[in-house]
């Protein structure tokens, strides 16, 4: 299973039929909470950060970035890496429902479903559905995720991706 790759702009737009979050400074993170597992972007087993699955939903597949927030929530990146400040979980995307593959949604629909699966504990699950211009990106911690807000993802992550 293959997460959503960004895909790098030189310039900002504004275009309604795209999405704009806040790119978050951490590791890239597919929670599985069927299996138990949080893996890379590439597929490698994140053993250490699976004890964050225990605050969310059983039965899901999310996408999202592993990061250590500091106490304004800031992300701290070498904070994560070194284990200075406890990890959280923010899920951006969600990927399976109860054993579904929801990937062919647009993403407003997924967007949907992640609100509605809501999280426990210290786990962060947020979904971001508000509109935000791409004309902002300069005054991000890290950038922006520009993601067709109406476009479907495909199994291999290539259509309707993030850039």
């Amino acid at each position: 299973m293959q997460p959503i790759i960004p895909i790098r702009r030189k310039e900002p737009f504004d275009d309604p039929a795209y999405l704009f979050e806040l790119k978050l400074d951490g590791f890239r993170g597919i929670a599985n909470t069927v299996r138990g597992r949080m893996l890379s972007k590439n597929g490698n087993r994140l053993g250490r950060f699976e004890r964050l699955l225990d605050a969310l939903p059983p039965g899901y597949v999310f996408d999202g970035e592993i990061v250590a927030l500091d106490r304004d929530g800031r992300p701290r990146f070498n904070d994560l890496l070194f284990g200075r400040r406890e990890p959280s979980y923010v899920a951006f995307d969600v990927l399976f429902v109860e054993g579904g593959d929801v990937r062919a949604l647009p993403l407003k629909e997924r967007k949907a479903l992640l609100e509605k699966a809501g999280c426990r504990g210290p786990t962060r699950c947020w979904a971001t559905g508000g509109r935000r211009s791409g004309r902002c990106a300069a005054l991000t911690w890290r950038g922006w995720w520009r993601s067709g807000w109406r476009t479907p993802t495909s199994p291999d992550g290539r259509n309707g991706g993030r850039s």
